[in-house]
């Protein structure tokens, strides 16, 4: 279903180590990653191009293997702290503050979903009203990038 709507799935790595991955050695990256292709290969979804590093941390042994694979990887400009703040107008304001053409903002879905959807919602509100919309660019359009992609960027609109 992701896949028909449009979007990417990249490899996130198979177990999310959040806490030791940025201090994984080669052996725990390569088993992490190649674990998580291979969950996707069983399941007939095709190799990502894309990886984001769990907490967005990473080491100097990562950069060699991805290339290895290749798969590229990505981060966010613009994060809610969605985890740990339950208030949807704090996360708000919050991203805001960081909005430009290109940030790419990073959501979570599974620890306050009320919350993150209030704010989701209010969000997109807001920057629709700004002449923001969320685009999926191709992936072509985002390797001479400064900033890549895991799901969706914000484009500014000339309207």
């Amino acid at each position: 279903m992701i896949l028909e709507a449009g979007h990417s799935i990249g490899n996130h790595t198979q177990t999310h180590p959040k806490f030791s991955f940025w201090y994984l050695g080669p052996k725990g990256l390569v088993r992490e990653i190649d674990e998580f292709e291979s969950t996707l290969s069983s399941l007939g979804v095709p190799a990502p191009i894309w990886f984001r590093a769990p907490a967005g941390i990473k080491n100097l042994f990562l950069h060699p293997i991805l290339a290895a694979r290749g798969l590229r990887m990505i981060a966010w400009s613009a994060r809610a702290f969605d985890t740990r703040i339950d208030d949807p107008e704090k996360i708000v304001s919050r991203i805001k503050r960081s909005i430009r053409s290109g940030t790419i903002i990073l959501f979570h879905e599974a620890q306050r979903p009320d919350v993150c959807l209030k704010a989701l919602d209010k969000l997109l509100k807001e920057l629709t009203s700004e002449h923001y919309k969320a685009i999926v660019p191709k992936p072509v359009e985002l390797f001479g990038a400064r900033h890549s992609i895991f799901s969706k960027v914000l484009e500014r609109s000339s309207s």
